[in-house]
């Protein structure tokens, strides 16, 4: 309730005309929190360390959102050469053709093969196991594409940047974006689902002045669209993964006036971080991860392609031992991801380090370069996706592909 009173506060102490990013990013936790009063109630009882930790997460919360306030409309988007801008958008394509047509096959083959749903997503082992032996296709393509299907986030700015240049190029951008929907459907997960509407939402909010209106309208119809079918494959995964799970009933909480464990599952989705995160954070003994949380993506593939060795069952060993079973796979929010990551210290200092970054990349006078747009699509998503949990290891890969692309839109002429 502190937290949420906190939220309330700050969206009404910033002011709303023009409404901008930051609104949106606060709103989202004020929503959150509501749907958790209101579903499951806060229980905690008042001591020092609680307080503590609501206030150290309003303070990293409060870093990561405060920037977005002067974000709130792009009219122009410049580059250096339009030439180069293409050549990176040509290449990006012919890599998403061949993620997107991998990932849809895998989509469609594992909703009609595969029957025990929650042990294919949560099991150790057995996705992999159950693709190696039966999938049709070489498991090569398939981790090309598990590899790669990241660069779909960059398709999104460059989707808007073409809307006013080439409908060609932005309607095979925006197409391509949704390599990253279909990644989740290979493991029925539905974070992918979440991310691409907030994602796709936030820019069109950002671009929503320098888009024709007829265009405009007939954008927010498409989007319209899409996040109606996004929401029924939402509904569908979670239904498959959780209306007839016995574990899912044991879940529901007697005092909970929601008593279907799909619908439960859908409320606590956006809500159980806030309490997890407390009750974490009230038991963290100072053993941290030391950042293998952020950088998992980049071990497993430097552990699998070069003689860098990294032992990955010692690492889950480890999250479960500290994180506890109970909690280690569930969602708990970006603050105590980052904490038992990086500790206390650490994480403050990542959080006013990504504060200055944000504000740097800023508009001015409502232009932006493309170089930072291709940025911002993966540091919005740490903010925009923080109630669920910390996305840096998400993001992690992409930050290293963008590293060459914009050292080349970069390099003159």
């Amino acid at each position: 309730m502190i937290l949420l009173l906190f939220f309330i506060f700050l969206f009404l102490f910033i002011k709303r005309k023009p409404l901008k990013v930051f609104h949106i990013l606060v709103f989202i936790q004020i929503l959150s929190l509501f749907l958790m009063v209101i579903s499951a109630g806060d229980t905690f009882t008042v001591s020092i360390s609680r307080m503590f930790n609501i206030v150290y997460t309003a303070l990293i919360l409060t870093l990561i959102i405060y920037p977005w306030r002067h974000y709130d409309k792009i009219n122009f988007t410049y580059v250096g050469s339009e030439r180069k801008v293409i050549i990176v958008t040509k290449v990006l394509l012919i890599l998403s053709v061949i993620v997107f047509f991998v990932l849809l096959f895998t989509g469609i083959w594992v909703m009609t093969n595969v029957s025990d749903i929650n042990k294919f997503k949560y099991v150790a082992g057995e996705r992999m196991e159950v693709l190696s032996n039966n999938f049709p296709i070489s498991m090569r393509w398939f981790l090309f594409s598990n590899y790669l299907y990241v660069l779909s986030y960059f398709l999104i700015p460059l989707h808007f940047y073409f809307i006013g240049k080439s409908k060609f190029y932005s309607a095979l951008c925006l197409l391509f974006s949704f390599n990253i929907v279909l990644y989740g459907l290979s493991f029925f997960s539905r974070w992918t689902l979440t991310h691409y509407i907030l994602i796709y939402g936030i820019f069109l909010f950002l671009y929503r002045d320098s888009i024709s209106e007829k265009y405009l309208k007939n954008i927010k119809r498409i989007f319209f669209v899409v996040v109606l079918l996004l929401s029924y494959m939402m509904y569908y995964i979670t239904v498959s993964r959780f209306e007839m799970n016995q574990a899912a009933y044991n879940r529901v909480p007697n005092d909970s006036f929601i008593q279907n464990p799909a619908l439960y599952s859908s409320v606590s989705y956006f809500t159980e971080w806030y309490n997890n995160s407390l009750l974490l954070l009230d038991n963290y003994s100072f053993e941290t991860f030391n950042g293998q949380a952020t950088f998992l993506p980049i071990l497993k593939i430097l552990n699998s392609y070069t003689p860098v060795s990294w032992d990955l069952d010692k690492y889950m060993e480890l999250r479960e031992s500290i994180l506890t079973p109970e909690y280690y796979k569930n969602f708990a929010g970006l603050v105590a991801n980052w904490v038992f990551d990086f500790g206390y210290i650490l994480s403050l200092l990542s959080a006013v380090v990504y504060n200055r970054i944000i504000y740097r990349l800023r508009p001015r006078n409502n232009r932006i370069k493309l170089k930072n747009t291709l940025l911002l699509v993966l540091l919005i998503q740490l903010p925009l996706v923080s109630i669920f949990y910390s996305f840096m290891g998400g993001i992690i890969t992409s930050l290293i592909i963008l590293i060459p692309i914009n050292l080349y839109l970069n390099k003159y002429k």
